[in-house]
């Protein structure tokens, strides 16, 4: 069972399709097909390039600015590079 349904707003997961980050909607859910569209485009996904790992389900925020909003993942360099000093290395 799919966990999209008819009529449900979805974005592509970050840049799989590069070129799309309009937020689209589900026209139509078939055994292994997932067709989307928006005023623009249409587009169909089989299940077989597993459709769940490629779009989800379109934030608020995307669906009132019509478009992928891509989150900033922020500064990591605290965690980046840190041995802890308990580890030891062994010559084999």
């Amino acid at each position: 069972m799919s966990e999209f349904k008819v009529g449900d707003k979805v974005v592509f997961i970050n840049n799989v399709y590069s070129d799309c980050k309009e937020v689209l909607t589900v026209d139509f859910i078939g055994r292994f097909d997932l067709m989307l569209s928006n005023k623009n485009k249409g587009i169909e996904l089989n299940e077989i390039c597993g459709w769940s790992v490629i779009v989800r389900h379109a934030t608020p925020e995307e669906i009132a600015a019509g478009h992928r909003i891509d989150k900033d993942l922020g500064d990591d360099s605290h965690i980046e590079n840190r041995i802890s000093p308990l580890c030891k290395s062994k010559d084999v």
